[in-house]
């Protein structure tokens, strides 16, 4: 239960990002994803978004993806990069993160 660390991927329990799948012989894989440790889970989420719409476009039935955001949670936890490029004219510090948080 709880939240996670948007760039650790952590909870009280240890890493929680994982790509869920079934494979080949429709066996179900829970992967744990060490190799992405450390990327925002943001950008995480729209490449494989990304990703799935490449590869179902050319598909002929219709398919539908939502996605939405942790970041626009509390707390906000934003790459500096985000806060130097989007909210650098905003004069207190606390509130730079909110805005920055809401566009990725």
């Amino acid at each position: 239960l709880g939240g996670q660390n948007y760039d650790s991927h952590r909870n009280l329990k240890g890493l929680d990002l994982r790509s869920d799948y079934f494979d080949e012989n429709g066996k179900f894989v829970d992967e744990l994803r060490w190799d992405l440790d450390g990327r925002y889970s943001a950008e995480l989420y729209s490449e494989r978004t990304v990703d799935l719409v490449n590869k179902l476009k050319s598909q002929e039935d219709p398919f539908f993806i939502y996605l939405a955001y942790q970041s626009v949670h509390g707390p906000h936890m934003v790459p500096q990069r985000y806060i130097d490029q989007y909210s650098s004219h905003i004069m207190d510090e606390k509130r730079k993160k909110v805005p920055t948080a809401t566009l990725r």
